[in-house]
Formats: C-alpha cells, sequence, structure tokens
C-alpha cells in the first residue's frame, strides 16, 4: 500500500487496486483449482458462488481477505501439481498476510505423504521410492513445507523487534474481548446475547455470526468425506481456531476464505434446485452486506 499508495498519491486508492488485482487472481486460481480435481462446470459454480457469498464485498474492500485467498488457493494448486518449492513461497506470504496462513503446512504434508504412500506402498517401500529420487521426492516436499511457517515465524521476529512481543498479534486481541477458548464457550456467548441482549445492532450482528458458524459446521460435515482429506482437514482446522477465541466475530469474514466450502456447494449445485437455493440465500444478504459495510465506511 504505501509502494503503491506513493504512485497514485493515495493510500486508500492503493489498497482498493491491490485488493481487486487479488481479488481477480484468487478467482482464477480458485478456478484451475477446482476444475483440476473435478471438472469446468464445477468450477464454474464454485467460482459463482464465492463471488455472490453474501461477504464477497470484503474482496473489493481494504481488507486481507482477497490477498489470502489468492495466495492459499495458489499454494493449493501447486501442491497439487506437485511444485513444492513454489507452494511453500505461496504459503510463506500467506502465512505473513494472515496468522490462519500457516495451516497450509498440514494439508501441505497431507499431499506429500499421499505421494509417498501411493498405491498402497508400505512405509520400506515408500522411502526406497523416496530415496531413488532425494531431490524431488524429499528435498523440495521438505523445503517447501518448511517455507510456510517460516512466514509466521518472519512476522513474529518483525514484532519482536517492533514491539519486543513476538506474540503481539495474539495479545492485541485481548481489545476485542478475545483469549483461548473451548469452542463451544464462543457459541454459547454469541447465542446469549442473541437471546438476553436489548441492543437490536449486537443481536443481528450476533445472530449473523450464529447462522454462518452453523452454516460452515453443516457443510463440514456434510461434505467431510467427499472432499479430498486435505480439503477436510484444512477447513476443520479453519473452524477452529476462530471458534476457540471465545467469539464468534467475524465468522462470516472468515467464511468467505474457506474455500473448500465453496468446492462442497458447487458439488452439490448440480442439481437445480440446491443451485437455486444457494443463490437465492447469497445475493439478498450480498445486497444487505454491501449496504451495511458502505454505510459503516461512510460514517467511519
Amino acid at each position: 500500500i504505501r509502494t503503491i499508495g506513493a504512485l497514485t498519491g493515495n493510500h486508500l486508492v492503493a489498497g482498493l487496486l491491490i485488493s481487486n488485482v487479488a481479488s481477480f487472481f484468487s478467482l482464477l486460481f480458485f478456478y484451475k483449482l477446482v476444475e483440476h480435481q473435478y471438472e469446468r462446470a464445477v468450477a464454474h459454480r464454485a467460482t459463482f458462488y464465492i463471488s455472490i457469498f453474501p461477504t464477497a464485498v470484503f474482496f473489493s474492500a481494504v481488507y486481507s481477505e482477497s490477498l489470502f485467498l489468492g495466495l492459499t488457493v495458489a499454494s493449493f494448486y501447486y501442491i497439487r501439481e506437485r511444485k513444492w518449492i513454489t507452494a511453500g513461497v505461496l504459503g510463506f506470504f500467506a502465512a505473513l498476510t494472515r496468522v490462519e496462513g500457516v495451516l497450509l503446512a498440514v494439508p501441505f504434508l497431507i499431499e506429500w505423504l499421499i505421494v509417498v504412500f501411493k498405491n498402497g506402498a508400505t512405509p520400506l517401500q515408500s522411502l526406497r521410492n523416496t530415496m531413488k529420487w532425494p531431490v524431488s521426492g524429499f528435498v523440495r516436499p521438505l523445503v517447501g513445507l518448511t517455507l510456510v511457517p517460516l512466514g509466521l515465524l518472519s512476522y513474529m521476529a518483525y514484532l519482536w523487534v517492533l514491539r519486543g512481543d513476538p506474540l503481539y498479534f495474539s495479545h492485541v486481541q485481548a481489545h476485542w474481548g478475545r483469549h483461548l477458548a473451548y469452542p463451544w464457550e464462543s457459541v454459547y456467548h454469541s447465542w446469549r446475547i442473541v437471546t438476553q441482549s436489548h441492543l437490536p445492532q449486537a443481536v443481528a450482528n450476533s445472530a449473523l455470526e450464529v447462522a454462518f458458524t452453523a452454516l460452515m459446521v453443516a457443510i463440514l460435515i456434510a461434505g467431510f468425506w467427499r472432499l479430498r482429506p486435505s480439503y477436510s482437514v484444512y477447513m476443520a482446522l479453519s473452524i477452529l481456531i476462530p471458534m476457540s477465541t471465545s467469539s464468534l466475530m467475524s465468522m462470516p469474514r472468515f467464511a468467505l476464505v474457506l474455500f473448500p466450502m465453496f468446492v462442497m456447494l458447487a458439488l452439490w449445485g448440480a442439481r437445480p434446485s440446491v443451485n437455486n437455493a444457494i443463490v437465492a440465500f447469497s445475493l439478498p444478504i450480498l445486497g444487505l452486506y454491501t449496504v451495511l459495510f458502505a454505510d459503516w465506511y461512510w460514517v467511519a
């Protein structure tokens, strides 16, 4: 933002340019990733659904959603292509963009193990096969895998120098009332606001957070065994982490970058009735979110 802002003369314009360009490439890589695994019709629906998701307005705002999604799906794409170093570099920058980017190390490891133990090979056979081509079978995957957590470690080192606290990103969450807790505590906390608060805005926000969380969990459970293991595990961890912060704040926004969810919806969307239901649900709420976001931004 600082670099492009120097060229445009406005940091807001620079942020908008970055977000929209990142949004384009995130949708491009997402389409190619789904097409690689399934077929064009599924890729079309998945890309369409994520584009009209109720919180898709954040793709065009000065938020990290579009950049994080682009880096994440691009990393997954190159993992599937077995280009381990490229996937690791992208994972490194994903972990710099958001702390949750470090979760990419888990699907990376799963996909590597799938390659190592392909065709039902025993551990000894797998070791022998790997050692036949040590660079492509062991060194490159290991280097790529190591790069992902290095992104988070680099950010922690930066915070250590800047603030004297490498976990500053975690400690600052206290300003939003967040702390480490069991996942059900965040659900209980939000539900209490819905049922007991006398502030209409607080009730509406908490109701949306509970509804979107329920949607994410329901799709995860229903589609867990239909997706690739790496997709399902990544989705489960991406839901579990924010739910373990004692609050469901921003869960509708977090759902936007949960790309395996849209893959699952696209598979179900092959049935016209399901497709119509998804579109009928998404578009009106997208319009509402856009209006509310624009109103909030104007007031701010």
